[in-house]
């Protein structure tokens, strides 16, 4: 043995692994390659691992655990295997430096909260077998400017683009079913939205703080405007609410300031 490999550390006894799947970083390394064969990353496994600045995942890993790189906040950028089949909740929490995310098309799962708080991450595709894009999954990241994904997405969570100040246009597609609450509250770029044609309800505080929203086209399938829905959406400056809308709750256009002609239809029954 060489005078050197008595100081040389083998890099592997700082994983952790069961079974395929790696359930602990013990390392301080910026740069580290996971092991090929392993299948699933742990939950927890990397959390709090601040010093990291690079992963590289091998070609088997299929599953990424809750919270895994939550907290690794100087992680510059992400690349995932073409295999990678899901990203758990809050898989990427917190990775406040985190600009460019590369996901493959095996991708079927993006968990609640996954990419919350990535501050500086200013684009995301979604590959076209995820569906449903979950509660706060990018709620927090400030500098997102856009986002595209497929025509099988049913299901927006609430809170998904909370406060992404950046965020100037999406285009949402007919197949979605639901919008949760809050889901583009204080997106303050944004300028239009076209509810897609199947969600019934505008639910509450859905675009509260969008101050630069300046037209809404409602879907005809619309019958209900929930509290705060619009509250302090002062770029809006006319409202034409289709027949089908029944019930306008407390608050819906609160502050809107600069509203001047609201239609309201025949089959209205309450407004609160």
């Amino acid at each position: 043995m060489a005078f050197a490999d008595l100081f040389r550390r083998d890099p592997l006894k700082d994983f952790v692994i069961e079974n395929y799947v790696l359930t602990n970083y013990k390392g301080s390394d910026k740069e580290v390659t996971i092991p090929e064969g392993i299948v699933r990353i742990g939950d927890d496994a990397f959390r709090n691992k601040k010093k990291l600045t690079a992963v590289h995942f091998p070609i088997s890993l299929k599953i990424i655990g809750r919270y895994a790189f939550s907290g690794c906040e100087n992680l510059l950028s992400v690349s995932f295997p073409s295999e990678l089949e899901r990203i758990k909740e809050y898989a990427f929490e917190g990775c406040k430096s985190l600009h460019i995310v590369t996901v493959g098309k095996h991708v079927v799962e993006i968990g609640n909260g996954a990419f919350k708080d990535c501050e500086n991450l200013k684009a995301f595709s979604a590959p076209i077998g995820v569906t449903a894009i979950q509660s706060e999954l990018f709620s927090g990241c400030t500098s997102l400017e856009g986002v595209s994904f497929g025509k099988n997405i049913e299901f927006i969570g609430h809170s998904a683009f909370y406060n992404c100040h950046k965020l100037g246009n999406i285009s949402l597609h007919d197949s979605i079913q639901k919008i949760g609450s809050k889901a583009f509250s204080g997106c303050r770029t944004l300028k239009e939205v076209k509810i897609p044609k199947l969600v019934q309800s505008i639910e509450d505080w859905l675009f509260y703080d969008c101050e630069n929203l300046q037209k809404i086209e409602f879907s005809e399938a619309v019958t209900q405007i929930k509290d705060h829905a619009f509250c302090n959406c002062t770029g809006l400056t006319a409202i034409d609410l289709p027949d089908g809308v029944e019930l306008i709750e407390e608050c819906a256009f609160y502050n809107c300031a600069n509203l001047k002609a609201i239609r309201i239809p025949q089959t209205m029954k309450e407004i609160k």
